[in-house]
């Protein structure tokens, strides 16, 4: 025998199907709405912190770029000794002290001699190079004309004052700026040059540099750019403990990271020197997916 429901069920049942069909189409809509709107507003952040970060970028490269286009013209520092050199230390230490981002400013010549300028301002830097309390200046130079060569570092406080001078014979053998790429590159190139961001070798921080040949090509004004700045630009832009952001080349090497430390990575062997970490190395799915792209 078929069974027969009361009119009343029929009706509330019908009323349900068109509840739950009119939800469902509701909540579709919604989540494709709130998925688009979330797509837009991330796509707008993005944006503003690119925007963000590159100001910071054009605002601490300009100063060294200026610079050194301004040093390569200067005969006395192009083929000057290094006590000539050491006359332009206070327009030197003011192209410094213009820019946080630029930590040194200095030229390597045709004859292997070397006069660099260096800003310090932590305690971190000075324990690394042996520096008296009150350096804020390192002035590092190497001469190999025309007697006997010698490599000399002389440490200075805020107003250019020496606090201490250290003959150093082993600096002329460890380096030599016709070796270094950014004067190879310098002195191939009609403009200015500037390297790829790589690790540096006292501190550890990323960063790159900005060179050019002087007038006559006899020798390479350079300035070497941290990137700690970008670092922190991105650490403010963090808008939850789980949000990344991270800046990479095209190659997928990561340069700019809200932590400083996950930059460099330390490959494996004895001559093994530090390099970039490429986004695979930072432990994150989506980016490491993304460096393989």
């Amino acid at each position: 025998m078929k069974r027969v429901f009361p009119l009343h069920i029929h009706i509330s049942t019908l009323f349900l199907l068109l509840i739950v069909l009119v939800g469902g189409l509701i909540g579709g809509f919604g989540y494709k709405a709130s998925r688009a709107m979330l797509i837009d507003a991330a796509s707008d952040l993005t944006q503003r912190i690119s925007r963000e970060v590159l100001n910071d970028l054009k605002g601490f490269v300009a100063p060294a770029e200026m610079t050194t286009k301004l040093l390569r013209h200067d005969t006395s520092i192009a083929t000057g000794t290094f006590r000539e050199r050491w006359q332009k230390l206070h327009l030197i230490r003011d192209a410094l002290d213009e820019s946080v981002a630029v930590t040194s400013i200095y030229v390597g010549d045709e004859t292997g001699s070397f006069f660099l300028m260096r800003r310090i301002t932590t305690d971190f830097e000075r324990k690394a190079f042996g520096a008296p309390k009150d350096t804020a200046y390192i002035v590092q130079g190497i001469e190999r004309r025309p007697n006997a060569p010698w490599g000399r570092f002389v440490f200075l406080d805020t107003a250019l004052k020496t606090l201490r001078e250290d003959d150093r014979p082993e600096y002329v053998s460890a380096y030599d700026p016709r070796s270094r790429e950014w004067y190879k590159e310098a002195m191939a190139s009609s403009d200015l040059i500037r390297t790829a961001p790589y690790p540096f070798f006292t501190t550890g921080e990323v960063g790159n540099t900005i060179a050019a040949a002087t007038d006559g090509r006899s020798a390479v004004i350079g300035a070497d750019i941290r990137f700690v700045t970008l670092n922190d630009s991105l650490a403010r832009n963090k808008l939850t403990p789980g949000t990344h952001i991270i800046m990479a080349n095209a190659q997928g090497f990561t340069i700019a990271h809200e932590d400083a430390s996950k930059l460099i990575r330390s490959d494996s062997g004895s001559d093994a020197s530090p390099s970039l970490s490429r986004l695979e190395d930072l432990g994150i799915p989506v980016l490491a997916k993304a460096g393989t792209l």
